[in-house]
């Protein structure tokens, strides 16, 4: 293991990987609320696909951003993987560009889920989220019965505790600060106009979503350089009231929670609280990076690595036949 393999670029799929027989990436797309969503399939070529499996970024992100590597490396492993952009973000279409909402994407997932459903009618259904976007597959597997498992990494369980968690690291001026530009961005709303944007990530003291210390080297460090680092802030005023834990307990599949030991924007307390209330069928992990590390180098390898014996354990491997 260890090995990370590069795809070339192909018509309409992610930007940026090298050639391999294992895996073939191809354009998908459907659609949400009437506007298409797009972004790439990993179909594995050497082994039987033994689940299919939903992806998208985290706040503001983007396929080829945040979630190529993952993708590829598990498709290796034989789960056929669908990662996709929310409206108004990367490929998807939608305008304004950069607007971000919790109803809107909790809407694309759903979509998203039945896409995957009508690709693969017969291969069991896993969720995975990482930062903001776990919120969202816990939310969607808290609602359904139909998911095999749940695999969540620096995951935003409880937006309550992420918000008081960033206020302490970035000052409560700096909080007062987001939140007057939220509410600016949501009165523009009401009358029609363009979003205010910000960025998703600044250095410390300046106007955007994350100013932590350190986080916008180690976020620069992630996105490719064309990545749009901006974002409608009216969705920050939703994050405090947006707690997918008051949930988690209805959920009935494994699930593993990947928690950063060094993050500040996501603290650990409400994956362990989240873990208690699934019971028995839940498993934590814990790395001791920071909320970006989980995209590169000894983060990325670690995460990877229990992912793939995770979605081992708990999903069956399907012979040549394609049963299990």
């Amino acid at each position: 293991m260890g090995l990370t393999l590069v795809f070339p670029q192909r018509r309409g799929a992610v930007a940026v990987k090298a050639e391999s027989s294992y895996v073939d990436i191809s354009d998908v797309s459907f659609v949400s609320v009437g506007t298409v969503c797009r972004g790439s399939l990993f179909t594995p070529l050497e082994v039987k696909a033994r689940a299919i499996l939903v992806m998208a970024p985290g706040l503001g992100g983007t396929v080829d951003a945040d979630l190529v590597d993952f993708a590829e490396r598990l498709a290796q492993s034989g789960i056929k993987v669908l990662a996709f952009d929310y409206r108004f973000f990367g490929k998807s279409n939608g305008k304004p560009r950069q607007f971000a909402s919790i109803q809107n994407q909790l809407a694309d997932w759903r979509s998203a889920l039945m896409h995957a459903k009508r690709l693969e009618p017969n291969l069991p259904l896993v969720l995975w989220g990482t930062s903001l976007s776990s919120a969202h597959v816990l939310t969607m597997a808290s609602e359904r019965n139909d998911i095999s498992a749940v695999v969540v990494s620096n995951p935003i369980i409880d937006g309550y505790a992420s918000v008081c968690s960033m206020w302490q690291s970035e000052g409560y001026s700096q909080g007062l600060k987001i939140a007057k530009s939220g509410l600016e961005d949501l009165t523009r709303g009401w009358f029609a106009l363009d979003p205010l944007l910000i960025p998703i990530v600044g250095a410390p003291n300046s106007l955007a979503a994350i100013t932590i210390p350190g986080a916008l080297a180690s976020f620069q460090s992630v996105v490719p350089a064309h990545f749009a680092n901006a974002i409608s802030p009216r969705i920050l005023l939703a994050l405090g009231c947006y707690r997918p834990i008051r949930r988690v307990s209805r959920i009935r599949c494994p699930v593993l929670l990947q928690l950063c030991l060094d993050d500040e924007i996501t603290p650990r307390k409400p994956g362990y609280q989240a873990a208690a209330k699934i019971g028995h069928s839940a498993t934590v992990k814990t790395y001791e990076i920071d909320h970006f590390g989980v995209y590169q180098g000894r983060g990325f390898q670690e995460l990877i690595r229990d992912q793939v014996h995770f979605l081992e354990t708990c999903l069956p491997i399907r012979n040549e036949s394609g049963t299990s």
